[in-house]
């Protein structure tokens, strides 16, 4: 039996915070956070508010790099309704330092993606 002492946390919470990326119609690619971190940022929850009322088929989501980490939401509703994402991936919604948390859209609408992380640094 290991000894109390001997035991230790692999990772220590070094906070939240509340990332808000603006994104761009037309199937860009914005970057919440870049690769220059020095914590893993985990992905907690995300939501949109859209700036356009119902602009056509339009979507968001949330990726680790090129993995996604949310499913894809219509943004085709009315302008400024709250669209949440209904799942987070827990084998992709850990973003190492490094990896880009990228907001990638499709169709003609824009506003803003508000993702809650917490950033974990390794102990």
């Amino acid at each position: 039996m290991a000894k109390l002492s001997t035991l230790h946390s692999v990772r220590q919470n070094v906070g939240l915070e509340v990332l808000q990326v603006t994104f761009a119609a037309g199937g860009a690619t914005n970057v919440a956070s870049a690769a220059g971190d020095h914590e893993t940022i985990r992905v907690i929850y995300g939501w949109i508010i859209p700036e356009l009322a119902t602009p056509g088929a339009s979507t968001c989501q949330l990726f680790n790099g090129a993995v996604a980490i949310t499913d894809a939401v219509s943004t085709n509703v009315a302008i400024n309704l709250v669209t949440r994402f209904t799942t987070i991936d827990d084998a992709a919604y850990d973003v190492a330092p490094g990896t880009a948390l990228n907001v990638t859209t499709t169709g003609a609408q824009t506003g803003d993606c508000y993702i809650l992380v917490q950033r974990i640094q390794p102990t």
